[in-house]
């Protein structure tokens, strides 16, 4: 995907002919991003990625991030737990000078259920009231959210109780 659809998914919204340090700190941030995802690297090194971005920006983000994590390495370093839901993520945290494997990072080989969902209104607010997802992603006037197989019927349950129409769900067994 080249840089501009990159932009354009991440919702740029400053003068692209404008020089970086006249962008706000959102577009700046976006500008990384974009450069970043669409260089094809093998391994992507990431320092708070979602800093800066707006709702909607954080949920483009969060699709692009699985998407590359199928075809390149990750290393994010985050603070907001976002990179935690990433397709096969693995936790470490840093204590005391001391890297070591989160205990509640979950399994890479675990059941999943999708649930492609329309919503009224904002799909970051939705997101909110909605337990358990670890991805998101928006598509064709849908939102698509990944929860684990045994909070599907929570999350489908407060999804109806938020006025939205449930389109599919399906379960997804993922291997690493």
């Amino acid at each position: 995907m080249s840089g501009f659809a990159l932009l354009d998914d991440l919702g740029f919204s400053g003068d692209l002919d404008a020089p970086v340090a006249q962008l706000s700190t959102g577009n700046v941030q976006k500008v990384g991003l974009a450069q970043a995802l669409g260089c094809g690297a093998e391994l992507l090194v990431l320092d708070e990625p979602w800093s800066g971005l707006d709702a909607a920006a954080a949920i483009a983000l969060d699709r692009r991030l699985a998407a590359a994590s199928t075809g390149a390495a990750l290393l994010v370093a985050d603070h907001t737990g976002r990179a935690a839901a990433l397709p096969g993520a693995v936790v470490f945290r840093i204590a005391g000078g001391i890297l070591s494997r989160d205990a509640a990072s979950r399994p890479p080989d675990v059941a999943h259920t999708l649930v492609e969902l329309r919503c009224p209104g904002d799909p970051a607010e939705t997101l909110r009231g909605l337990p358990g997802v670890r991805e998101s992603w928006l598509g064709a006037g849908a939102l698509t959210v990944r929860v684990p197989a045994d909070r599907g019927d929570g999350l489908l349950a407060a999804a109806l109780a938020r006025g939205c129409s449930v389109l599919d769900v399906r379960r997804e067994d993922r291997h690493p």
